[in-house]
């Protein structure tokens, strides 16, 4: 081994013991070593560090301390993502399948003056007063970028969990947030079992998961093999198999879809090898069937939230198959506690909300204090979600106390669907709820027509306008009433 290559090693392994920053682990990381495999192209850690430099060389005079990042995913979200770090300023990575309406709420309400998108993007933000950046015209300017230690525990990362209107929740999460999620996720694989630890991400880069997902391969400097927005199933189980990528992870919608697909014959594959899966809650009998299908992959369900940095819960080593209807236990250096009768405990079996205390809990809501402390009370989230622990402390779903829809992973918050109709001048009044469609979680919508000639397709040809794809309802209903109480409110449950 030459002398440089010695102190090299010396230094990044001095610095892992001392890591408690993001872009101090992408400094360590630098290597030859693949970092990212985006078709026939293999991007190694150093190539993958000096990209995320030039996107600091040219935000880092901006005076904006936040940065809105709106790119889809692939290796320029990377790139942009952790080079905003690099600037020391907050980043505020949206999804791209917001509509222009969506996105001037979440500005307007963020006051968000500076984005960094792609050319195909760019006409979104032409009615908004933002700098915009393109990050095909971002260039080596030659500015130093000096690895100055921060406070990890300032906010570094900004996250929209709720609707884009009326009250707006931006979740605050800090870097020591953020890894700590990472490395508690880290904690619970079992990664002997798998030979080039390379893996496939498909789930929005985005999300407090996606993130959580990109950072552990950081961490550990593994391989991530890139795959194009909107790749069908069976295309990402070709990249897979090509690229011999045994760990998955992504949206419950996959597994299900992957069930279907075996009503008639077993789908054969070898890759992926490990299904990690978050989002909507797969049924136990979807996953009993999937191991009798495929009893040599395993399939873990974990539990998370984006206020919660985002893992909550997670199998340790190995999933239990005798407890497949659970999402695992708490993860490291967490607790969590069943709320009910207005106490905490952990007395087995006993049913009410599930709060978490943890190193991950967000900083709190930007720009929002009355609903930061409704949502952390004493150090614990509420995650707004019923459940209860059994009597090895394995965490078990059994509803949500809020009313949100989870579609693909996605969030649906039913009061922005409803106002949004509300506001179309064609419902006169409406309830937005969930139905099961195959094993998954969709929109649907009753309404009270503002006048007799209102379609369906027209006021989902306006919901499309205005709204996200997985937000608009695919059943519609025309009733004449809504069934309220005496206070006039909607009765979001059907009556015993």
């Amino acid at each position: 081994m030459s002398v440089r290559k010695k102190i090299d090693r010396n230094r990044t392994s001095r610095l892992g013991k001392e890591i408690k920053e993001i872009k101090e682990y992408l400094f360590a990381s630098r290597s030859k070593r693949t970092a990212l495999i985006d078709g026939e192209k293999r991007i190694s850690f150093e190539e993958l560090y000096q990209k995320a430099v030039v996107v600091s060389q040219n935000l880092k005079r901006e005076r904006r301390c936040v940065v809105a990042l709106f790119l889809p995913n692939g290796a320029e979200f990377i790139y942009a993502f952790y080079g905003i770090l690099l600037s020391d300023k907050i980043v505020f990575p949206l999804n791209t399948k917001l509509t222009a309406e969506e996105l001037r709420s979440i500005l307007k309400f963020s006051g968000v003056a500076l984005i960094l998108t792609d050319k195909a993007h760019k006409s979104l933000f032409r009615s908004v007063e933002v700098k915009v950046f393109c990050i095909e015209d971002l260039h080596e300017n030659g500015r130093k970028i000096t690895l100055k230690r921060s406070d990890p525990d300032k906010p570094a990362i900004l996250l929209s969990t709720s609707g884009t209107t009326g009250n707006q929740k931006i979740v605050m999460l800090s870097q020591n947030n953020a890894l700590a999620s990472s490395r508690a996720y880290l904690s619970k694989m079992n990664f002997s079992n798998f030979k080039n630890k390379r893996y496939l991400l498909i789930t929005p880069f985005s999300s407090a998961y996606g993130i959580m997902i990109l950072l552990a391969v950081l961490i550990k400097r593994y391989e991530l093999v890139l795959v194009k927005d909107g790749a069908t199933f069976g295309e990402v189980l070709r990249i897979a198999e090509r690229e011999k990528a045994e760990l998955f992870e992504g949206a419950s919608a996959c597994l299900l879809i992957l069930n279907k697909l075996n009503e008639n014959k077993r789908v054969d594959f070898e890759y992926p090898k490990y299904f990690g899966f978050g989002g909507s809650k797969v049924p136990e009998e979807v996953l009993v069937r999937l191991y009798k299908i495929y009893p040599d992959k395993k399939f873990w369900q974990g539990y998370g939230m984006t206020e919660a940095g985002p893992l909550i819960a997670k199998p340790y080593k190995r999933a239990d198959l005798n407890r497949l209807g659970s999402v695992g236990t708490a993860v490291e250096n967490s607790v969590i506690k069943i709320e009910a009768d207005g106490k905490l405990t952990q007395t087995s079996f006993v049913t009410g909300e599930i709060c978490f205390k943890g190193p991950g809990v967000m900083l709190g809501y930007y720009k929002n204090i009355r609903e930061s402390k409704k949502a952390v009370c004493d150090g614990y989230l509420k995650t707004g979600d019923i459940g209860y622990l059994d009597d090895k402390k394995f965490l078990y779903i059994c509803g949500r106390k809020k009313n949100i829809i989870i579609v693909r992973g996605f969030n649906v918050f039913v009061e922005e669907v409803e106002e949004t109709l509300l506001n179309s001048g064609l419902a006169a009044d409406c309830k937005v709820y969930a139905r099961q469609c195959e094993g998954a979680e969709t929109v649907c919508a009753d309404i009270v027509k503002a006048h007799n000639a209102v379609s369906a397709a027209e006021i989902i040809e306006y919901l499309a306008t205005v709204l996200a794809d997985y937000k608009i309802p695919r059943k519609i209903v025309f009733v004449n009433a809504l069934d309220k109480n005496a206070s006039g409110k909607i009765f979001r449950y059907e009556k015993k």
